[in-house]
C-alpha cells in the first residue's frame, strides 16, 4: 500500500502546483521498511513473495520520478530479480508465477518479423558512446555513471 501511495504522490507532484514530494518519500520509506520486515521472515510464503515483488516493481517505477533515483531504481530492480528467482526456484504460486521460458515463447513470434539491423546506426551509436569518454574522465562523473557506461561499451 505504501509503495502505491509513494508512486501516486510522485505522480501528483508532476501534475499539481502543490508538492507531494515529502509524502512520496515518506510512503517510500514505509514501503522499504515493510520489505525489510518481510525479508526477515524466511522462508517466504507465496502470497508474501508475490506482494514483495509487486512492491519492488512499484518502487522501481516510482524511483523514475525522483531527481536522483538511479541508484534506487537499480536497487529495486535487483530486489525484483532476487524475488523473481525465489518465486521461480521455489515454485511459489501466485500473480507472478509464470513459466521460466515464457519470454522465449512470446518473443520468438515477434522476432520473426524484425527487419535486419542497420549497421550504420550501430556504428553511429558506438561513435556517440566513444565521445562520452572525456566527460566520464572528468572528476565530477559519478561512479554509477561510469559503471553504466562501462556496461554499455563492454560488448
Amino acid at each position: 500500500m505504501h509503495a502505491m501511495l509513494a508512486l501516486s504522490a510522485s505522480h501528483l507532484s508532476l501534475l499539481c502546483v502543490d508538492s507531494f514530494s515529502t509524502a512520496s518519500l515518506t510512503h517510500r520509506q514505509q514501503a522499504i521498511k515493510g520489505l525489510h520486515s518481510a525479508f526477515s521472515s524466511w522462508p517466504l510464503k507465496p502470497v508474501e513473495a508475490h506482494a514483495m515483488l509487486a512492491t519492488s516493481y512499484i518502487l522501481a517505477f516510482q524511483s523514475q520520478y525522483m531527481e536522483d533515483g538511479l541508484v534506487d531504481h537499480v536497487l529495486s530492480m535487483r530486489g525484483c530479480a532476487l524475488l523473481s528467482q525465489v518465486i521461480v526456484t521455489n515454485n511459489l504460486k501466485g500473480a507472478f508465477a509464470i513459466s521460466p521460458n515464457l519470454h522465449c515463447t512470446t518473443m520468438s513470434k515477434r522476432l520473426d518479423d524484425v527487419s535486419p539491423i542497420n549497421i550504420r546506426l550501430v556504428c553511429d551509436a558506438l561513435a556517440s558512446l566513444e565521445r562520452l569518454t572525456p566527460l566520464l574522465e572528468n572528476s565530477s562523473a559519478h561512479e554509477v555513471e561510469i559503471a553504466f557506461y562501462s556496461g554499455l561499451v563492454a560488448r
